[in-house]
């Protein structure tokens, strides 16, 4: 798994906020430099552009999990 998640990396796929100098992912999220965020429901509101962001609509999708 970690050997899957390093070339995700090294081929620039998966990225943390850091990339952007930010300390969280919906910052660069709305101002659309990434295609997808994931992160808790209750971060939910903050992944929402407002009237300066890149683009003014979203979708929000649950995460499919294993019981």
């Amino acid at each position: 798994m970690l050997s899957y998640f390093e070339d995700l990396f090294e081929r620039d796929v998966v990225a943390f906020p850091i990339e952007w100098e930010e300390n969280y992912r919906s910052i660069p999220f709305k101002q659309g430099k990434v295609c997808m965020s994931q992160g808790s429901t209750a971060g939910t509101r903050h992944n929402v552009p407002g009237a300066d962001d890149a683009f003014t609509n979203i979708g929000i999708i649950p995460v499919i999990q294993k019981a």
